[in-house]
């Protein structure tokens, strides 16, 4: 029996950088506690700061699926959180809790690509990887505590405090891609990604839209 010729695909790899914009929508599950004093909590809108950026290579193994890896920048957000201290008694304000938060989330990202053509210049692709990343927390704390017998003038702290929790997540993309030329492309690409700050009670949920140039090598 004639053995049947096995079908090659050339390796075709490719390298991008891009740019984007991030949207973040935060969870705080801080509560009101008591314990003699009453703690309530409250915090600011959360703003997206800085470039979200990426930069990539990958190795396209067949006409419809590919291996991707790379470097991923969330950008970072802000927000301020409250934490207002009274009395139970008499509702007394006791101290302020004010913190100016600054948090980024950045890693190396590895993902299986599957190759959706549409037309001869217009392709989708489906990502599916992990994402190997560094929660970074930065704050500013102060501390403002009303006048009272053992402080008749009331007093100020400013604490300075920063953080990180590494993390490895399921990273989830879905991506347009534009045939330019030969061997140029753009994308434009959707990213997702959720992550935790435990010692606050704050959960992230962060949607990256960014537009990059590729090129085949």
């Amino acid at each position: 029996m004639a053995a049947h010729p096995a079908i090659a695909y050339s390796i075709k790899p490719y390298v991008g950088a891009g740019f984007g914009y991030t949207w973040t929508q935060a969870h705080f599950n801080d509560q009101i506690r008591e314990f003699g004093e009453r703690e309530v909590p409250s915090h600011s809108d959360v703003t997206n700061s800085g470039m979200p950026f990426s930069l990539y290579g990958g190795f396209r193994f067949h006409p419809h699926y590919g291996f991707e890896y790379g470097y991923v920048d969330y950008g970072s957000i802000q927000f301020k959180k409250t934490l207002t201290v009274r009395d139970i008694s008499d509702n007394s304000l006791i101290r302020t809790h004010t913190r100016d938060a600054t948090i980024g989330a950045s890693g190396f990202l590895f993902s299986h690509v599957l190759f959706l053509p549409v037309t001869s210049s217009l392709g989708l692709q489906l990502k599916a990887g992990v994402l190997f990343g560094n929660a970074a927390y930065s704050d500013t704390e102060t501390i403002v505590t009303q006048p009272n017998d053992d402080l008749p003038d009331g007093s100020t702290l400013v604490l300075n405090n920063a953080s990180s929790d590494g993390f490895a997540k399921m990273q989830w993309g879905l991506a347009a891609l534009y045939r330019a030329s030969e061997r140029t492309f753009w994308r434009l690409q959707v990213n997702q990604l959720e992550f935790e700050h435990e010692d606050e009670r704050e959960s992230f949920s962060q949607w990256m839209t960014q537009l990059s140039i590729e090129w085949v090598l």
